[in-house]
């Protein structure tokens, strides 16, 4: 009996664990899509919170979110800023299919305005810093010059984004050129972002779903600039309904369709802009204060187009594809201001754009887990032409760009999101073709072509260490080759290059030169109670690749240039912390935020620098290093009739240049001296009246300390001619720049109900009429040594745009 009872206790005893295995309930999983319940747009920065807990999970860029759960029924509640809170039970057990959530947009009008279309706490909750979310019907309100939607302008109301002035070609963030930052389209980049010279930004914002500008805390996935990036998202095509809308205005014209193809399987999205009067161009030369030989955009009609399509094919549960085309165009005439290869034209045709493309790869693995991959080709091509008889020319630039990624995002629990990738990203650099037309003497010169091979590997962890400290850590290990048969300069040792100090030419074929870096980004975040945090970060990035252009205005003439053994890649590290609070209410909410960035390897010009037609332009250039530092103190009213936000920022941006050899290279003295884009003191104030149903009215101010610029310190006369001296660069500073902009929003909200929906947008840029200076230049054959001040809309500009919409309802 005895010999039994052990026997069946060790056979008990063997078989407990597999017992206990089985009464263990088997894991589940909740796979959830979040989209817009009118548009079927997935959105991102969703934030789940499951049966109350303070832990939360966030959509993906995808709208997708997978979260582990024990089997049964559990309390969802989903929170994007902008839509009404959803909240309901679910049943999740293990054959659970994907849920799609159906978020409805309670956005009224001006209250769409939004910095952040997160959450509510995820600006507390998040470890980022200087992260910014901007809803596209909130740039749609702002009030826009001439009656065009603008992004970039509509930026430049954020603390920390600046521009050095109207008709500049992009944005300043935080102490950084414009060529320093990244700008994406669906990860197609884009190297002139603006259109007439500067005076518009290039996106068509119909198609465009949400965008991310990044300050600080950059992920590990970006990489190749050194200041900000600013990462559009273009809508995802309906599967369900055919829709179309746009808008007619006094410069443009614009459309914008979603049409499916397989119901709920493949849709396709087209958005367009076109130029079609002459509206502006009018207006442009009778108010623009010249200087210089009066230049201007002679009369002819300017073209400039955008075109976005995108076809989203949901091959299966767990595959999508995506096909993306993006394609901008500018042509126009323009009066010279610039020269080439010492011809200075009376008049030049130029033409400008981009064509891009891309094709995405989406795969759901698990809960867990998922791929992308990424392919995708930028080319952005210039042309400039002057018809003239004995010195006509046309003068062409290409800048290619391909890039390969795959990437991967896994989170093994509900505190830990883990992302890695790989990208190789080949650059292709004609900098320059100069052709002689039929009867010219120009002689024809072609630059070498410039390649470089960018292959980056990167890698990612947010971990929630407890329940009010959150950790982002990453690295970004990048190696960058310039490759290809050219000959380059041998310059003689123990001076600066120059064209004189050239002792030889060198053959040089496979890799010219090599570099190699490692950039690690850092972020913190604290909790001290539930409305209240503290956040730190750091991050360094390099970029390979520059603009080379003494011309703050965009014009086509503009060179790009790899980082080779005589121009090493810039560099730049960024400190940063801020300060954040909300009231319980989310009612308000207000941030500080401060930074200090050092830079490596920048560069000023030579005197007299010649950059177009220059197969050696290293020699044009100095090297040296930067620092730039500033606070920015924000305060948003994010509820209510009355919505908006005002922003103060104090930042500096210093260089100093001394090159290789100071003694003879050496700019200001070798001293710290500003920058162009040194701008100390900046106000932006943005106020939303939603009045009643139909009306909505909004006013936006902005101050800004004037920027430096070179002023000669005397002048001497040469025959008729007064020829300026200048001393020191950047030694003094143009006017104060302040303007007042109006909008009114005309609404029938009863047509909502409607297929049809339409909207009057009136709009007044400049109010009061304010001759803020772009520049200042003098005449040479003036005998006053007073500057002329160039202002670009120096007096107020009305517009009337009509917003449509059709939709099946």
């Amino acid at each position: 009996m005895n010999k039994y009872l052990i026997l069946a206790s060790l056979f008990l005893f063997c078989k407990s664990p597999f017992i206990l295995a089985q009464q263990q309930p088997k894991p589940c999983y909740f796979t959830g899509r979040v989209v817009d319940d009118q548009t079927g747009d997935p959105l991102a920065g969703a934030v789940l919170r499951i049966d109350g807990n303070e832990t939360f999970r966030i959509t993906d860029s995808a709208g997708m979110v997978r979260v582990g759960v024990k089997c049964g029924v559990h309390d969802f509640a989903f929170q994007v800023y902008g839509y009404k809170p959803y909240a309901r039970p679910f049943d999740i057990q293990a054959r659970t299919k994907p849920i799609e959530i159906r978020m409805e947009n309670i956005s009224t009008m001006l209250e769409e305005i939004v910095i952040s279309s997160q959450s509510d706490s995820r600006n507390l909750e998040s470890p980022s810093l200087g992260v910014s979310m901007m809803n596209l019907k909130a740039v749609q309100k702002l009030p826009p010059a001439a009656g065009e939607i603008d992004i970039l302008r509509s930026l430049q109301n954020l603390p920390g984004v600046s521009a050095v002035g109207e008709g500049a070609n992009g944005i300043n963030i935080r102490g950084g050129s414009v060529d320093q930052n990244l700008i994406y389209i669906d990860n197609m980049p884009i190297f002139n972002p603006t259109h007439l010279l500067g005076l518009f930004s290039l996106f068509p914002t119909d198609g465009i779903r949400e965008l991310q500008l990044y300050k600080g805390s950059i992920p590990a996935k970006y990489g190749g600039r050194t200041a900000g990036v600013l990462d559009i998202k273009m809508a995802e095509p309906d599967m369900e309904q055919f829709s179309i809308k746009g808008g007619i205005g006094l410069i443009s014209n614009r459309l914008h369709a979603e049409i499916p193809l397989i119901q709920e399987k493949m849709g396709f999205m087209t958005s367009a802009r076109v130029s079609f009067n002459e509206y502006l161009i009018k207006f442009y030369n009778n108010n623009l204060v010249k200087s210089i030989g009066d230049r201007r955009l002679p009369d002819n009609k300017p073209e400039f187009f955008d075109l976005a399509n995108k076809i989203s094919w949901r091959l299966s549960g767990k595959d999508n594809l995506s096909l993306i085309s993006y394609i901008s165009h500018d042509a126009y005439r323009i009066d010279s201001l610039f020269s080439i290869a010492g011809i200075v034209p009376t008049q030049a045709n130029m033409r400008y754009g981009h064509i891009n493309w891309a094709m995405r790869w989406n795969h759901y693995f698990s809960p867990k887990l998922n791929l992308n991959i990424l392919g995708v080709r930028s080319d952005y091509q210039t042309s400039t032409t002057s018809d003239e008889l004995k010195s006509g020319f046309k003068f062409k630039t290409n800048l290619l760009y391909q890039n390969l990624k795959a990437e991967v995002a896994y989170a093994p629990n509900s505190l830990n999101r883990i992302n890695a990738g790989i990208s190789i990203v080949h650059w292709g650099i004609k900098p320059g073709e100069l052709q002689s037309i039929e009867g010219s003497s120009i002689q024809p010169i072609v630059l070498a072509r410039e390649s470089g091979l960018e292959s980056a590997f990167y890698f990612s962890d947010e971990i929630e260490l407890d329940r009010n400290t959150l950790f982002e850590g990453g690295i970004r290990i990048v190696n960058f080759s310039n490759f290809g048969n050219k000959d380059i300069a041998e310059y003689e040792p123990g001076t600066p290059k120059s064209k004189g100090t050239i002792i030889n030419r060198l053959a040089v074929g496979g890799v010219e030169s090599n570099h190699f870096r490692i950039e690690p980004r850092l972020g913190i975040r604290y909790k001290i109670n539930d409305i209240t945090s503290i956040k730190a970060g750091y991050n360094r990035m390099n970029q390979f690749i520059h603009m080379v252009s003494s011309n703050s205005t965009p014009l086509p003439t503009v060179r790009w240039k790899t980082a080779d053994r005589y121009t090493p890649p810039q560099q730049s590290d960024l400190v940063t912390m801020g300060l954040f609070k909300d009231t319980r209410s989310h009612r308000w909410e207000w941030s500080l935020e401060g930074y200090y960035r050092w830079q490596k390897s920048i560069f000023d010009y030579v005197n007299g620098a010649e950059l177009s037609i220059n197969q050696d332009v290293e020699n044009q250039l100095i090297s040296g290093k930067g620092k730039a530092y500033g606070a920015e103190l924000m305060i948003n009213k994010k509820k209510g009739i009355m919505t908006g936000w005002t922003s103060y920022t104090y930042a500096r941006s210093f260089q100093q240049i001394r090159g290789d050899y100071p003694a003879i290279q050496q700019l200001n003295g070798g001293q710290w001296y500003n920058s162009i884009i040194d701008k100390p003191h900046t106000v932006n104030t943005l106020l939303n009246f939603q009045t009643e149903k139909h009306n909505a009215v909004s006013l936006t101010f902005t101050y800004s300390t004037g920027r430096p610029f070179t002023a000669p310190v005397s002048f001497y006369r040469n025959g008729f001619k007064y020829v300026p001296i200048y001393t020191e660069r950047n030694n003094g500073r143009i006017s104060d720049y302040h303007r007042l902009d109006f909008s009114w929003i005309i609404t029938n909200p009863s047509m909502k109900d409607h297929d049809w929906e339409g909207s009057w947008v009136i709009t007044v840029y400049n109010l009061y009429g304010r001759k803020n200076a772009f520049s200042y230049y003098f005449n040479p054959d003036q005998s006053s040594f007073k500057p002329f001040k160039i202002s670009v809309f120096p007096t107020p500009i009305f517009s009337l745009t009509y917003n449509f919409k059709f939709q099946k309802k």
